[in-house]
């Protein structure tokens, strides 16, 4: 039920901005030949429900780019006892368009105390359309992934990746 209650309101908005690109067009060109106008404007009214997504997906991917990496500290990974730390957990991301938390994983060898591994996950959260659609449980975007890590891109745990063992 809730794919069609999606789908009724994408197609009404769809029809409303045809309307409105199709009005503005008319307006502004006097021209017989207005059918790229009306596709310019029908396609810029399509984007504007998600448009908080758009530009909160350029943030989201800029920081799991930069941070959503692995740092090594040790070159010798394999064989290691680690402990796993997470800190901060959920952190909220400030000056972000749409919500974003990241949590710090950091795994120490456990009787040296030296850094092995450390790297950051990121999850995101829908914007105003999905919030106000209310039809996803996780308000999960509708126009990015609602999460990224180091992880997500080897479909591994760190540990199995590496071949180290944690105690927590």
């Amino acid at each position: 039920m809730p794919g069609l209650y999606f789908l009724f309101v994408v197609g009404l908005w769809a029809w409303l901005s045809l309307k409105l690109a199709v009005k503005i067009t008319r307006k502004l060109s006097r021209s017989e030949d207005g059918g790229f106008l009306i596709l310019f404007f029908f396609l810029i009214l399509m984007a504007v429900p998600v448009s908080d997504e758009i530009v909160g997906g350029f943030q989201f991917r800029s920081l799991c780019n930069q941070n959503a990496v692995f740092h090594f500290g040790v070159s010798n990974l394999e064989g290691r006892t680690t402990k796993l730390t997470i800190s901060p957990s959920n952190a909220f991301v400030p000056r972000t368009v749409i919500p974003i938390w990241y949590s710090g994983y950091e795994y120490r060898d456990a009787t040296t105390d030296e850094l092995v591994v450390r790297f950051h996950k990121y999850r995101v959260s829908g914007g105003i359309l999905i919030k106000f659609l209310g039809i996803s449980e996780s308000n999960s975007p509708l126009t990015l992934p609602s999460r990224c890590s180091p992880e997500d891109n080897r479909n591994e745990h760190v540990s199995r990746t590496f071949k180290f063992n944690v105690l927590n």
